[in-house]
C-alpha cells in the first residue's frame, strides 16, 4: 500500500514489487472473507470501502455484494502505465 500512496501523489514512481504485491493481496483477501462473514450474520445494504488500502475488495467480494469505493485522491492521467492499470482493474 505504500508504493501505491507514493506513486500516486508523486513521491516516488516505483514499480509493483511481486512480494508486496502477494501480502497486500493477503490482507484484502483476510479482509474480504471477515466482510462476508459479517454480511451473512448481519445482511448489510452495502460496505462503504474507504480507501486505496482496500482497492482489491470490490473485485473480492463480487458483483452480487453491494458496495461504494471511495478514492480522493485525484487519479492524474500521467501515472505510470501498470499503476494506471493496477488501479483501474480494481475500481
Amino acid at each position: 500500500k505504500e508504493a501505491i500512496w507514493r506513486n500516486v501523489h508523486h513521491i516516488e514512481k516505483t514499480p509493483i514489487n511481486p512480494s508486496h504485491l502477494m501480502g497486500f493481496g493477503r490482507y484484502n483477501w483476510t479482509c474480504c472473507e471477515k466482510m462476508l462473514n459479517l454480511q451473512v450474520e448481519n445482511d448489510f445494504d452495502l460496505f462503504y470501502i474507504h480507501d486505496f488500502q482496500q482497492l482489491p475488495i470490490g473485485a473480492m467480494l463480487g458483483p452480487n455484494v453491494h458496495k461504494i469505493f471511495r478514492w480522493h485522491i485525484p487519479f492524474d492521467s500521467n501515472l505510470k502505465t501498470s499503476w494506471r492499470r493496477f488501479i483501474v482493474k480494481y475500481m
